[in-house]
């Protein structure tokens, strides 16, 4: 049985081939992770490009519907068209299931940490480049992606050669639109990568500031090779940390001038962070 109750035959075994939305068919791979909401495949096109396919879990762990998800991620993708960004390719229906065709990536940043270590200072510098270029272009469609963390940045080699590379913000299962007006409420768990302003009881207005928190945390972990707060720690001990600026605390002790560039992403009152990713980008490019 799978994880969620469901038999196995309800999801796509690895060699069947799917008929897709805007390509004739997909070939399914292995299963390469299982989220909360969606099973990550490995895939191929009709013509063999290697692709993955996000399929949405019949019924839900906890929270909304698979149907609403699928939907918002796919409107999401489709207003932002970033390098920096994971590319949407198809979304389409087959039996009772969503599926998203996306590029595909080598690992997420987590996993790839976690195989070679901290990044080098250089590396992080070109992390934060590149992910605030995707957090502005997202931002300019008047998206709040809310769930930037080290797991939701994708890591794709260059291959040969000395080029870096490329880091992909992935995603957009809970993202909004700052045009609707969402107020936000703490969910019930997962809450050790929110900002604080999200993190108290009640309901708030996001705005992009919440993002550069969690860009904040992805780079810590990068650089430092790990985070001070998991979600398997009691919410009243994260609020307290949080709070407190135990995150931007570890981040000022780091080497400069990095430390403190990703201490102030990591300030407890939104105002104290930078006005915008780009404003960042600015200060991280005058870093020298």
């Amino acid at each position: 049985m799978d994880a969620d109750g469901a038999g196995p035959e309800i999801w796509p075994a690895a060699g069947s081939l799917l008929g897709g939305g805007e390509h004739p068919s997909y070939r399914v791979g292995r299963l390469i992770h299982q989220a909360e909401s969606a099973l990550i495949y490995a895939a191929s096109n009709e013509f063999g490009r290697p692709l993955v396919l996000k399929v949405y879990r019949p019924q839900p762990m906890q929270g909304e519907k698979p149907a609403v998800q699928w939907q918002r991620e796919r409107q999401m993708l489709s207003l932002v068209n970033h390098p920096q960004v994971l590319r949407l390719h198809d979304a389409f229906s087959c039996g009772d299931l969503l599926y998203l065709a996306l590029e595909p990536a080598d690992a997420n940043l987590e996993e790839w940490i976690s195989r070679h270590g901290p990044l080098a200072d250089p590396a992080v510098r070109e992390l934060a480049r590149q992910l605030l270029e995707g957090l502005h272009a997202i931002h300019s469609r008047g998206i709040v992606h809310l769930d930037v963390s080290p797991l939701n940045v994708l890591v794709q080699s260059p291959g040969a050669g000395a080029q870096p590379p490329r880091f992909k913000i992935t995603d957009f299962g809970i993202s909004v639109l700052l045009s609707e007006g969402v107020l936000l409420s703490r969910p019930p768990d997962h809450w050790a990568h929110l900002p604080p302003e999200l993190l108290l009881p009640g309901s708030r207005r996001p705005t992009p500031r919440c993002d550069l928190y969690g860009l904040g945390l992805t780079l810590l972990l990068a650089l430092s090779g790990s985070v001070p707060l998991t979600n398997a720690l009691p919410l009243t001990l994260v609020e307290h940390q949080v709070l407190q600026g135990l995150p931007s605390r570890q981040a000022a002790a780091l080497t400069p001038p990095l430390g403190p560039f990703i201490a102030r992403l990591l300030q407890v009152r939104p105002e104290d962070r930078y006005g915008s990713a780009l404003e960042a980008w600015r200060a991280l490019k005058d870093l020298g």
